[in-house]
């Protein structure tokens, strides 16, 4: 829908493009990238150099691709082990002992 696509149009997209759409919604959720400047701007130490929507959207997906890089194949695990690690990362998410 925020493709401006019907649901019909978006299953016929090639999957490399859909994977595209996919990360880059995780890059600019809801296209709020101005209002995130906005805030860090306006919270920023009044020393330091404001951001723009640019160099706040390049930090994201270097934070992503970091995150992916590092990211466990979970194919070759059993059921027991993806649990494992699941309940271990989402732990780690959030702060969790």
């Amino acid at each position: 829908m925020a493709l401006g696509k019907s649901i019909r149009e978006i299953r016929a997209l090639p999957n490399p493009e859909y994977e595209t759409w996919k990360l880059f919604y995780l890059l600019e959720p809801f296209g709020w990238g101005a209002n995130h400047a906005m805030l860090y701007n306006i919270n920023r130490d009044p020393k330091s150099k404001g951001k723009s929507e640019d160099e706040l959207l390049n930090d994201r997906a270097v934070a992503i691709i970091k995150e992916l890089k590092s990211t466990q194949d979970l194919s070759n695990m059993t059921a027991e082990e993806k649990r494992n690690y699941m309940i271990e990362k989402v732990k780690k998410d959030f702060g969790a002992k």
